[in-house]
């Protein structure tokens, strides 16, 4: 599967787990081909609502993350890898803080 049909595949589920305008936002930037836009917003208002997708696979977000460059260049904040890598790990492993 593309990158692009993972990133809309899992944005979609994800929709629910966060707020109205949120929602709005991150299917702006799929409805406009903005993959990376909306994986990290969407990555965002997971990690500031301390919310886990019922199916999240980290090592899947992980790969998905770096193949779209942000590892290197995130959007909308430079400390993304980081934050997300801190997030990720602990949905993994709830005692590694």
């Amino acid at each position: 599967m593309r990158y692009e049909d993972q990133v809309c595949v899992i944005c979609r589920s994800c929709l629910g787990l966060i707020d109205h305008d949120a929602a709005n936002q991150v299917q702006h930037y799929l409805d406009h081909d903005e993959y990376e836009m909306a994986f990290e917003g969407l990555v965002w208002e997971l990690i500031m609502k301390n919310v886990t997708p019922p199916s999240f696979d980290f090592v899947v977000w992980e790969t998905l993350a770096n193949d779209m460059g942000l590892m290197e260049n995130s959007i909308f904040d430079d400390d993304f890898w980081n934050k997300f890598q801190e997030w990720g790990r602990q949905r993994i492993d709830p005692t590694d803080q």
